[in-house]
């Protein structure tokens, strides 16, 4: 006979917290093209930008002056031998040095740190779609995102540089051209003359660089999927043989990004071929203007110096113009994959409704699908007849139309679900998750749940199955507390962070987030730091792999129950724990999840999808949905006295 066990201790209640409202994707409409994600990237660091082309525009100008001054220099002090003039101009050119050496440094920080911000900024917007995307997170692919986060979102932070170098370079060109004007009109009108042709070369040819590199990147793209398809199931790849298959499908994806990475950079090289000839030229037709106007008594022999320093200038900025050009189409093809990512997201309904109460009401869930649509999708007609991945043709209990379920949890109960076909009981799960077209059968508190705020942990955590676990430690992947920096100390100061724990200089700990005791004990995470010497500091690796599969699972298990929501929709919590274990943790869980409903809070209403006898045994109720959509209700003895199909689903 199972025993009841003792009641804890309640917890204190919790006060109500106001609902979150929606961020990211959902309040704000995403760029829909490269030119606005750029525009929008420029706009929300135009202080930045305004100083970086500043500073750069003023170190671009002082490299101009530099060929003019030593022109000046030569008619002014060195041909009349004045030597006060020439401490002068040393002191000059001294101070412009100065300030063109300072204009870049301080120039090209803003710029950089204008792209390091935006870069992040972009890498938390991409990964930030799966994360408050149901849909998206269902179909995504870690490859792709970390593509998109990666590689095209530093990309597409580098139109900073090209703002800072390339605009500079224009006004830089400007100002020479000016300069070369006042100075000479016919030399003058060969630069701006020439200049404008040559860049317009560069400009059509740069075109096919964009095309191109946007291939490059889904390339890139693919072949990163592809090794994350892989790694992710290296384990029954080398069990069944299958490396040399990987390997070649990875080798193939790989040489493609190859070949899409050579056709990029033979483009851009003869942009940097068209960009060079185009300034020779130009330079070639000012000096030989230039010299002309000396012989035919025109120029002085300063000015000739400065005119020859100037157009000798005048490959840095054509340079610099025709890389920019370069880059900028390399840029727009990163900021067109991730715009087109960014749109690509499906509009998902979502409200600013909050449950009144942890009541939850199933009505008319259809729970088979046809071939090839999401288990979430709206039903068939009526007379046609659906494909399930539990049912065949033939069956006696195919169904004639999609099965229906109709099921109602009250407030405060802790009800065990037993489903027959796992693909339903997926499909049941992502409608009360709020994923899918059919969110809109489930009711929680009285609420349509396609209807309810985005962000609802303290009302309803749906645990799947599947665990995930992060980098960390014990404490921060059950707490899944973000950890803010210790402003308080230098700038310089990197502290290799080993525990959550944020410690001030006054002995505060910022980082460290308290983890109710029963909690531990009901997820039989209490067991397990006690084999840990640093407790719940204990290391986590990526995706737990320094874990077995039963401690995953109750880490998982803990961070729902941490939570302490309303509602707490869990399945198969414990499939990898031994029995004696398992027994224990569905008593505890039971105990926990009734003992805060004592204690003034709002009822908490628990539901376990699972065939676990240990977690059935101790619900108050137990209901089974059959592949037709019937269900069938009691508890879990009096099921096993009368229901041969509820003795096969659960026997183990």
């Amino acid at each position: 006979m199972l025993t009841s066990p003792e009641p804890r201790a309640p917890r204190a209640p919790r006060a109500p917290r106001a609902p979150q409202a929606p961020r990211g994707p959902q309040t704000q409409q995403p760029p829909s093209t490269a030119g606005q994600l750029l525009w929008r990237a420029i706009r929300r660091r135009r202080t930045r930008v305004a100083g970086s082309l500043t500073l750069m525009t003023l170190w671009q100008v002082c490299e101009a002056f530099v060929p003019i001054a030593i022109g000046i220099i030569v008619d002014v002090a060195i041909v009349p031998l004045d030597g006060r003039a020439m401490l002068l101009s040393l002191l000059g050119i001294a101070a412009l040095f100065t300030v063109l050496s300072l204009g870049y440094r301080f120039g090209a920080r803003l710029a950089n740190t204008a792209l390091h911000e935006e870069a992040h900024a972009l890498r938390v917007e991409v990964a930030e779609v799966p994360l408050a995307s149901g849909a998206v997170a269902s179909r995504s692919n870690a490859g792709e995102i970390l593509s998109l986060s990666s590689a095209d979102a530093d990309v597409t932070a580098q139109v900073f540089r090209q703002i800072a170098g390339g605009g500079s370079a224009i006004i830089g060109l400007v100002a020479v051209s000016v300069y070369l004007l006042v100075t000479d009109v016919m030399v003058g009108l060969v630069v701006l003359v020439g200049v404008p042709l040559s860049l317009l070369l560069v400009a059509l040819a740069s075109r096919s660089i964009s095309r191109h590199s946007t291939a490059q990147q889904e390339a890139i793209g693919l072949a990163s999927r592809r090794a994350g398809d892989i790694l992710a199931g290296l384990r029954v790849l080398s069990a069944g043989g299958g490396e040399r298959w990987a390997s070649a499908h990875y080798r193939e994806a790989s040489q493609r990004a190859g070949r899409a990475g050579v056709v990029t950079a033979e483009r851009s090289g003869r942009l940097e071929a068209i960009g060079a000839l185009g300034t020779a030229l130009v330079l070639a037709l000012v000096l030989v203007v230039a010299g002309q106007r000396v012989l035919s008594g025109d120029l002085a022999i300063g000015t000739l110096i400065s005119v020859v320093g100037v157009a000798v200038f005048f490959q840095e900025p054509v340079r610099t113009i025709t890389d920019m050009i370069g880059a900028f189409a390399r840029s727009h093809g990163a900021a067109r994959r991730i715009a087109d990512f960014l749109t690509a997201v499906p509009a998902e309904a979502t409200g600013d409704e909050v449950p009144d109460t942890a009541g939850l009401r199933i009505t008319g869930l259809a729970l088979a699908t046809p071939p090839g649509h999401d288990a979430g999708a709206p039903p068939e007609r009526d007379g046609q007849v659906p494909r399930d991945a539990g049912l065949r043709r033939g069956d006696a209990s195919w169904p004639a139309r999609p099965p229906r379920l109709n099921l109602e949890v009250p407030p405060g109960r802790f009800l065990g679900l037993v489903v027959d076909d796992p693909a339903q009981a997926e499909t049941i799960l992502r409608a009360v998750d709020g994923l899918g077209d059919q969110a809109a059968t489930v009711l929680i508190g009285g609420h349509p749940r396609s209807r309810l705020v985005p962000r609802l942990a303290d009302h309803l955590v749906v645990a799947p199955h599947r665990v995930d676990l992060f980098a960390g430690t014990v404490r921060s992947n059950i707490t899944l507390h973000h950890q803010t920096p210790d402003r308080s100390r230098p700038a310089t100061y990197r502290p290799q962070i080993t525990r959550p724990a944020l410690i001030t200089a006054d002995g505060r700990d910022l980082g460290r987030v308290d983890i109710d005791p029963a909690v531990l004990a009901a997820s039989g995470v209490a067991e397990i730091i006690g084999h840990f010497a640093d407790g719940l500091e204990h290391r986590v690796d990526e995706g737990g792999r320094n874990l077995s599969g039963g401690q995953r699972q109750r880490l998982a298990l803990a961070r729902a129950l941490h939570a302490d929501p309303e509602m707490l929709v869990l399945h198969e919590p414990t499939s990898a724990v031994d029995a004696v274990t398992e027994f224990q943790i569905a008593q505890d869980v039971k105990s926990l999840r009734s003992g805060s409903a004592t204690a003034g809070a709002a009822p908490r209403t628990t539901v376990v999808v699972t065939s676990s006898p240990a977690f059935l045994a101790v619900a108050d109720s137990v209901v089974q949905v059959h592949r037709d959509g019937t269900t069938t209700t009691g508890t879990h003895h009096s099921l096993l006295e009368t229901s041969d199909a509820y003795q096969t689903a659960v026997a183990r």
